[in-house]
């Protein structure tokens, strides 16, 4: 089978953690073994959130038990919108927004979320749609899978490798996002507080949860799947595959040099995924989604 090699792109990475880093190749892990013939179907859930909304704190706690009950199958990012936590590399200084939030969110508020892109009305972004158009999802058959290599770090630098194979033919325009993103942030400092409604003294108390004994903003909390940064060139448009490529029975591989020496390695994940590419925020579709820590390999899905 021909493999598409790409040349390495170096990205560099600016981080808010700052700690040791960690040499965590294996010399033991093995290689991404070759294309299947077919893929099983992931999803993704890019949640629009911010601080400053106290209705987010339930739809995080609702994805932390959706992870739990499809391990491996289903990834999320959230996506922080007007609050310490949005990297500069979201923000139009111009339009004072955030892109992926102007773009794709048709609600204009928080919490807001898509599965892999999939939006028809402001309906299909509301957090409690989430479980059935997850269940639905997951039946999909796909026409392409990923594996990822992100298991050498030597001297703060990850060398990672991401393979995307066919299963059919594809016609259109595709490109791949590459995430990287905190598995967990917290901090006592006080610009990082995340309201909460659901507090017993809050607009909507929700007793029986967590959240209710909680205060109507949290100090230290715990933010899980924190966007932190594109790994891919194009940025928030995506990396173009070649069309190429996107047949059936070929491989594109492509290799990445990132710059890790500022953080946790060991707090961090790799998201990549395919996106069928769209004139706006609702012709879009991720076609499959890989995940993988890092230090880790994530052979194909």
């Amino acid at each position: 089978m021909k493999k598409f090699l790409l040349p390495f792109v170096v990205v560099g990475l600016l981080s808010a953690c700052h700690k040791d880093n960690l040499d965590l190749s294996d010399p033991t892990a093995g290689e991404i073994p070759a294309m299947p013939a077919r893929f099983s179907q992931n999803l993704l859930i890019e949640q629009f959130t911010e601080a400053w909304s106290g209705q987010c704190p339930a739809a995080d706690l609702l994805i932390d038990s959706l992870l739990i009950l499809h391990p491996d199958r289903l990834s999320a990012v959230n996506i922080h919108v007007n609050d310490a936590l949005t990297p500069s590399e979201l923000i139009d200084t111009l339009a004072g927004v955030n892109i992926f939030n102007a773009y794709f969110n048709m609600t204009g508020t928080t919490p807001a979320g898509m599965i892999n892109r999939t939006i028809t009305t402001a309906a299909d972004l509301s957090p409690t749609s989430y479980p059935s158009k997850i269940e639905t999802g997951l039946g999909a058959i796909p026409r392409c899978g990923l594996a990822l290599d992100a298991n050498d770090v030597m001297n703060g630098y990850l060398n990672l490798e991401v393979h995307v194979g066919f299963s059919d033919d594809m016609a259109g325009a595709y490109r791949l996002f590459i995430y990287l993103v905190q598995n967990s942030f917290s901090s006592t400092d006080s610009i990082y507080d995340q309201f909460n409604d659901f507090s017993q003294f809050g607009i909507t108390p929700y007793p029986g949860t967590p959240l209710f004994d909680l205060p109507t903003e949290i100090n230290n909390y715990t933010y899980t799947q924190v966007f932190r940064k594109t790994l891919n060139t194009g940025g928030t448009d995506g990396e173009e595959i070649p069309a190429s490529v996107t047949i059936k029975g070929k491989e594109y591989i492509k290799n990445y040099i990132v710059d890790v020496r500022n953080i946790d390695l060991q707090n961090y994940s790799i998201v990549a995924f395919v996106d069928k590419y769209g004139p706006n925020g609702t012709t879009h579709r991720i076609e499959n989604v890989r995940e993988v820590k890092i230090g880790n390999v994530a052979v194909w899905n």
